[in-house]
């Protein structure tokens, strides 16, 4: 990517110390080549298996974990087309009617919501698969997740796991995308959203 040369100028600027907006940019870049460095690439194939593999997803996220759990919703649902965001005030019993082959994709950070705890609970004695992102191995969701992303906020403030949280996710997402792309039975409107980027080139737009 090659910024502008009023954007090089600003991120270069001797004076970067009053540019609050440079500053805060670079502290999520730091946080996020952090967790980089650390992101268990096998854990992350399996977490990708997990999710192709199933006939059917739930995925649940309180407070601000909710931006996080629809993120994911959204676009997991537009390539899979199986995937529901769960809402407790309609989906108490959902777990009951789940195929075997299903997964629950919980996120659940300090302060760990003890709804999402439940439904992990709940989930797990139904033997669902469940996959958790949280930011501690010790957090309350582990014991039941079968899969654990870990993300690492390193004593930083709440408000830096939304760019490293969702960079995770969308990492995910290209890998499924990658592995999926190709099979007879994509839709059509699906091969346009991951071409997207081909298609505005040959278009001119």
């Amino acid at each position: 990517m090659t910024l502008s040369s009023d954007a090089s100028d600003i991120w270069t600027s001797q004076d970067n110390d009053s540019n609050f907006i440079v500053e805060e940019i670079k502290e999520d870049i730091k946080l996020l080549t952090n967790n980089a460095k650390k992101i268990n690439i096998e854990n992350a194939q399996e977490v990708v298996d997990t999710i192709i593999n199933s006939e059917k997803i739930i995925i649940s996220g309180y407070y601000q974990s909710y931006s996080f759990a629809h993120w994911l919703f959204f676009n997991l649902n537009y390539i899979l087309g199986n995937t529901s965001l769960y809402r407790p005030e309609i989906d108490a019993r959902v777990l009951e009617f789940l195929p075997k082959k299903s997964s629950v994709i919980l996120f659940s950070f300090y302060r760990y919501a003890l709804d999402t705890i439940r439904l992990a609970k709940d989930a797990k004695m139904k033997g669902i698969k469940i996959i958790a992102f949280t930011d501690s191995r010790v957090s309350p969701i582990v014991e039941y997740a079968d899969h654990i992303i870990l993300v690492s906020l390193e004593n930083a403030s709440i408000f830096r796991k939304g760019p490293v949280t969702l960079s995770i996710i969308n990492s995910l997402l290209y890998e499924i995308i990658r592995r999926i792309d190709g099979v007879e039975e994509i839709s059509p409107t699906f091969k346009y959203f991951i071409k997207e980027n081909q298609y505005d080139k040959k278009s001119g737009d």
